[in-house]
């Protein structure tokens, strides 16, 4: 095989594994090994000089065997940048680089991703290969959507399609403009989706890319689902089938099947729902894809429980729990103990029902813990980026005024040259006048830019403040207003059973019991939220200093925590009821204080757990606050809190002296 032909097969793969893989098509037709043609890459290899040809023979190596045998591909890939750079070969290193990224990709290192496809852009830019600097744009914005960073993610895309428009390129515009859908999907932005994916569908149908326009009638048919446009949707669905059919495209075949069946589950047609369902399981047992196989009982289950097939349903849930147990499914073991919890329940099997309520709060807290530190990690990292870019924009301005500074200096020394004693003068006098103005607009240049960093960091305070605000306020309406009618109604019913009989009296009983059903619905709701993820995990002093380090790093406030305790872990309903309480104080001081410092200090004596918390705010009057309108959801609640343990708590305050707060509880 000849090098040239090797190298332009290079070159077409690697563009074509890009474009299926951002439109979602199945990659299995590529997966498997040409022997004999590895053979001859291998033999051309071992035959050659270092020279581009090897650059290329190289890189073929790392597609040939990236999903075979993906470290034996990425030494591939690694040698090939290698010698790209040792002979100095730049487009070589550039496509060397862009292939990396999608490795990294693939593996999770997003920020690796995003660096070596910003070099492979800058490379591509200097080299003027427009049609890969389009394609390093639309994979930056792919990594940045991944990343749930959709400002950047839409920039990137949004330059992608212009260029591939101004390069008449229809096949890379489906592909970019099914990004720009599933950009828009991730925001639930779903007519703006609805738009891009229609507008990739018109690409494929101008190029008439079978493989395409199925992906894009999927992905169109799950936005009108979303915006419960169902027979549209159903519609769209079936063209999908028909196209999936005959290219024989059984991974993109079975979806369909799985998301035409959670269609009618929607619209209550459970039998059609579950003939698709039985569908798509056969495949996917054919396939041998656990995950679709535990993720289609599971819909399985939802479609006998429509029908109040309840021993079905169970059935399903158990066989879809015990292969996500079996495979570590953690979202997929959620949602079946939570459905195996409301099948028991409507059977009256109460306690099997309980064991599997338990089962999905452990599960639910364990994948709400993970979320929540995902999305602070997220937080942070777009707080950093903000930084970062204020910092360069800072630093630019900086470079500004120097370059300012020596073009006028360069003018002055050749005014200079003209000299006279006079014009000497003139031109030290001017001279500084110029560096005293220098300076001030530097000086107001970092004040303004300190302000806009430290009015973003009270902003992030006061949200973080607020919405635990909100989530207290949240979960005493729907006690009071969701669960308090629900138990009401129960005691009226149970009051009038005994002076009813025959038939009057079963149905009452019946509908006794659906209200105690959506009562214990509702506990299980409102219980999700009541458990302090943080102590769970951490335990009271961990969670104590993750939670003054965020408020430090804010700069609104200094917070000296000091733990005499050494670490020691508490009874977790104390450790509970502590954090809540000491919180509560932090938030106070923060909402009303205006205090610069605050103090807080834990220590162990004679069996007892002391707290000391003290901040220098304008300080108030705990009689006053303690007693008046609001004291039931202020001191007064922080005092109950504390009694709940058996506990003791001093508030010493006097206006424009702060607040001293000690608390004794025996551990």
């Amino acid at each position: 095989m000849s090098a040239k032909l090797i190298m332009a097969r290079s070159g077409a793969k690697a563009q074509l594994c890009c474009l299926l893989l951002i439109l979602g098509i199945n990659l299995d037709f590529l997966s498997g090994q040409n022997l004999a043609y590895v053979d001859s890459l291998l033999s051309v290899l071992d035959a050659g000089t270092a020279d581009t040809t090897q650059v290329y023979l190289l890189r073929e190596l790392y597609w040939e065997h990236n999903r075979s045998d993906p470290e034996k591909a990425r030494g591939y890939l690694h040698q090939s940048i290698r010698l790209a750079s040792e002979i100095q070969y730049e487009r070589g290193i550039a496509l060397g680089k862009y292939a990396l990224s999608g490795d990294l990709n693939m593996t999770g290192d997003l920020e690796g991703a995003l660096e070596v496809l910003n070099d492979a852009l800058e490379m591509f830019v200097q080299l003027g290969d427009s049609a890969m600097v389009n394609t390093c744009r639309l994979d930056i914005g792919w990594v940045y959507q991944m990343q749930r960073d959709y400002v950047p993610a839409l920039r990137y895309i949004t330059n992608a399609i212009h260029g591939y428009e101004y390069a008449g390129d229809d096949r890379d515009m489906a592909r970019a403009y099914n990004t720009l859908g599933i950009l828009y999907k991730g925001q639930e932005k779903y007519a703006e989706a609805l738009d891009a994916y229609q507008k990739a569908l018109e690409k494929c149908k101008t190029i008439d890319l079978k493989q395409g326009i199925a992906v894009c009638n999927g992905n169109i048919a799950t936005v009108l689902y979303n915006l419960k446009r169902y027979d549209e949707a159903l519609t769209f669905f079936q063209n999908t089938i028909e196209l999936q059919r005959e290219m024989n495209d059984r991974v993109g075949l079975v979806k369909s099947y799985n998301n035409i069946g959670l269609l009618y589950n929607d619209l209550e047609d459970y039998t059609r729902a579950l003939d698709y369902h039985q569908k798509a399981l056969e495949m996917y047992r054919t396939m041998d894809y656990a995950e679709g196989i535990a993720l289609v009982h599971l819909n399985i289950g939802l479609d006998h429980a429509g029908m109040k097939q309840y021993a079905q349903a169970i059935a399903h849930y158990r066989e879809s729990m015990h292969m996500a147990l079996r495979h570590d499914f953690p979202e997929t073991i959620e949602k079946a103990s939570g459905n195996l919890a409301r099948s028991f329940a409507a059977t009256g099997r109460y306690d099997s029902a309980y064991h599997y309520a338990v089962l999905n709060k452990q599960h639910s807290d364990s994948l709400q813990a993970a979320m929540n530190n995902k999305q602070v990690a997220e937080f942070q990292t777009q707080f950093e980026t903000e930084q970062k870019e204020k910092q360069i924009t800072l630093l630019s301005k900086d470079n500004e005024i120097k370059e300012l500074k020596l073009k006028r200096t360069r003018n002055l020394n050749y005014a200079g040259g003209l000299s006279s004693i006079l014009a000497i003068l003139l031109v030290y006098f001017y001279f500084q006048n110029y560096k005293h103005r220098r300076t001030a607009r530097e000086t107001r240049i970092r004040h303004e830019a300190d302000q806009q960093v430290l009015e973003m960091e009270q902003r992030i305070l006061h949200t973080v403040i607020d919405t635990e605000e909100k989530e207290r306020k949240r979960f005493a309406t729907d006690m009071h207003d969701e669960l308090g009618p629900l138990l009401s109604s129960v005691m009226l019913y149970l009051d009038e059973i005994p002076r009813v009989s025959g038939k009057e009296q079963e149905e009452m009983v019946t509908y006794t019991q659906d209200l105690v059903e959506e009562a214990i619905r509702e506990v299980r709701d409102i219980s999700h939220n009541l458990m302090p993820g943080a102590i769970s995990g951490q335990g009271l002093v961990s969670a104590l200093q993750t939670f003054c380090e965020k408020i430090e790093r804010t700069k609104a406030i200094t917070v000296n925590f000091e733990d005499k305790t050494n670490g020691a872990k508490f009874r977790p309903g104390m450790e509970v009821v502590l954090y809540r309480v000491i919180i509560e104080l932090i938030n106070n001081t923060l909402k009303h204080a205006e205090a610069n410092e605050i103090d807080l200090a834990l220590s162990r004596k004679n069996g007892m757990l002391e707290v000391s918390y003290s901040d220098d705010g304008k300080g108030f009057d705990p009689e006053e606050v303690g007693h008046g309108v609001n004291g039931g959801i202020g001191l007064q609640n922080i005092r109950d809190r504390i009694a709940s343990l058996g506990g003791e708590i001093r508030i010493r305050s006097e206006l424009h002296k702060g607040v001293d707060v000690s608390m004794q509880v025996t551990v």
